[in-house]
């Protein structure tokens, strides 16, 4: 009988930083999701021939899902104000995961807020979703 694999996931081991704020805290149910482009795409020719481009794409949309309660969503709503008021990309700041749990260390040189998470109230304690864009993808080891 073969050996099976245990993995093991704690989400208290997976760190994200944007710019000053750590979000460790009152993290919703599926806490970090990032949507990343195609690095690659293809361009079909009449004789069949395929030409593959890089896309030189290195943004990524990010969503961080709170709890209606976290702290964070205090800070993450300064962040924005902040950015909103003031001029020339203030709001701009590092941003990276990192999950200990693995190998996912994901740094991006400059993020900034999106959009803002919506608010929901009323008996349910509905989650809020912040969504980031990062740029500038750095190595990462």
């Amino acid at each position: 009988m073969g050996a099976q694999n245990l993995y093991i996931h704690d989400i208290r081991a997976v760190s994200c930083v944007f710019g000053s704020i750590l979000v460790n805290e009152g993290l919703g149910e599926q806490a970090f999701a990032v949507e990343r482009p195609e690095a690659f795409t293809t361009k079909k020719g009449a004789d069949g021939s395929v030409t593959r481009l890089a896309t030189n794409d290195f943004t990524a949309s990010w969503k961080i899902r709170l709890q209606r309660g976290s702290r964070h969503n205090a800070e993450l709503e300064a962040a924005f104000a902040l950015d909103r008021a003031t001029p020339n990309g203030a709001g701009v700041r590092p941003f990276e995961l990192r999950d200990l749990n693995g190998t996912v260390y994901l740094r991006y040189a400059k993020a900034w807020i999106s959009q803002p998470a919506n608010l929901e109230l009323g008996t349910d304690d509905a989650e809020r979703e912040w969504t980031i864009t990062a740029t500038d993808e750095q190595a990462s080891g």
